[in-house]
This record gives structure tokens, C-alpha cells and sequence, in this order.
């Protein structure tokens, strides 16, 4: 039986990694535990062994309470005297696995503008690919948040693309009066009281008063039913329906 590479070091009773959603894209880590790089196997311990996540995080912060002088002097000392491109370069090899020359490369090869837009800023993000890895270009701010927004999903910019080519306009929409109607509808057989509608006239604001069918059956008959009918043109007079054809609109 072939070993699983996986599986040479920690407990064997822990999950592979991939089974919990943990997926190490940093290929060019010089140390590699259960396929992990140093970073990824913390949030693969974390998540298997949190007690034991816990005391070692409980065991740094008082190394680091003791030692916080002369380690911030360390530190500072270190980042001052260091190239700044050296610090640029391992960013990119930490979160995206290129180096800083091959960053400068590919914005030689996009003549230092954005791939999408083609438009020259001074800093060029890194697109890449969140379940991959892959790194596809090098981006402005603008367009590496739309990718985002848009969930690196295709076809969604597809559909982007057709809603931008269309030509149609909202403001020649004409509402069909049956969508009125159907939606007063729904909404007097799921009331018990009478629906109070209100309409913009002309002069002054008018009020369209629909009685509902259990209430037109609870009067049904009575003066007050009869009353109600008399008083308001926009609802029937007579048969069993509560609903009227008027649309409010035409008041």
C-alpha cells in the first residue's frame, strides 16, 4: 500500500485538508507539511486542533511581552536596511507564488497598463485566481473589484455585456392595467377589511376603496353594504365580485 503523502506527519486521525476547505496555493514554499505551506498548516492545525492552537498562541504572546523591545529594535533595524525590492519580492512569492521579476515582466508585456481597460497607473494589482492559484494578469484597482463583484463568474459578464448593449429605456415603459388589478387582487383576498388605496389625481390626492370579499359577503344584503355602493363609482354595484375595473390611475 502506497502512503499517503498527506499523512507523514501530525495525528493520523486528522482529515485531509481538501475535506475541510483547506487548499494551499503557495507552491514555492521552501517547507511543506500535509501538502500545506507554514501559514496554511497554522489554519489547518487551527481548525483540527484548536486547544492546541490556543496554548501555542498563549506561549508567543508571552515570549513576545517579554522580548518586545529588543525584538521591535530587531526588526526595525532589519526592515530599514532591506532592499525595498526584497520586500516586494517576498510579498508576491508568499501570497501569489511569482516573483518580482516576473511582476515587472508581465507589466513590460502589458505596456504597464491594466489588461481589461488598458489604463496606466502606477501600481498594478495582481489577479489570481482564489481556487487555483493561477495568476491571469495584472490589474488596476477598478477592474480587479469589478471581478470580484462580479464573482469571476463569465457568465455574468456576458449578461453584463448584453444589459449594456440593449436599448431599452424605462421611461417609455407603459404599465398594463391588468398588473394593478391582479396585484389588488391578491391583496383583498389575503385582507378581511376593506383595501384603502391612495391615487394621484389631477388636482388633489383621491382615495380608491376596495372592499374585500369577506367583507362583502359579511354585508351582503345590509344597508351598509348597499350604502358603500352608493357612495363609490369605482367599485361594482351589484354581483358577488368585491373588485373593481377602475384603474386608480384614471381618477
Amino acid at each position: 500500500m502506497i502512503p499517503n503523502p498527506n499523512q507523514r506527519r501530525g495525528n493520523p486521525a486528522w482529515p485531509d485538508p481538501l475535506s475541510i476547505g483547506i487548499k494551499c496555493r503557495h507552491r514555492r514554499a521552501k517547507t511543506r507539511r500535509r501538502g500545506l505551506c507554514p501559514r496554511c498548516y497554522d489554519r489547518f492545525r487551527k481548525a483540527v486542533d484548536p486547544e492546541y492552537s490556543a496554548k501555542i498562541k498563549a506561549i508567543r504572546d508571552r515570549t513576545w511581552a517579554k522580548n518586545r523591545e529588543r525584538r521591535v529594535a530587531q526588526l526595525r533595524s532589519y526592515h530599514e536596511n532591506r532592499a525595498k525590492w526584497k520586500v516586494r519580492d517576498s510579498h508576491l512569492r508568499r501570497s501569489y507564488g511569482i516573483s518580482v521579476f516576473q511582476y515587472n515582466e508581465m507589466a513590460r508585456q502589458q505596456q504597464y497598463g491594466c489588461r481589461i481597460c488598458g489604463h496606466v497607473v502606477p501600481r498594478l494589482n495582481t489577479d489570481h485566481c482564489h481556487e487555483t492559484g493561477r495568476v491571469r494578469g495584472l490589474l488596476c484597482w477598478q477592474c480587479n473589484r469589478g471581478l470580484k463583484h462580479f464573482k469571476d463568474d463569465p457568465v455574468l459578464f456576458v449578461r453584463a455585456s448584453e444589459y449594456l448593449s440593449s436599448d431599452f429605456d424605462g421611461r417609455a415603459l407603459v404599465v398594463p392595467r391588468s398588473n394593478f388589478l391582479l396585484e389588488l387582487g391578491h391583496r383583498a383576498l389575503a385582507s378581511t377589511e376593506p383595501i384603502r388605496v391612495k391615487a394621484r389625481g389631477s388636482e388633489t390626492t383621491k382615495e380608491l376603496v376596495v372592499m374585500t370579499a369577506a367583507t362583502w359577503e359579511r354585508l351582503n344584503g345590509t344597508a351598509e353594504q348597499k350604502n358603500f355602493a352608493a357612495d363609490r363609482d369605482d367599485i361594482p354595484h351589484t354581483g358577488p365580485s368585491p373588485f373593481s375595473s377602475h384603474d386608480p390611475g384614471d381618477k
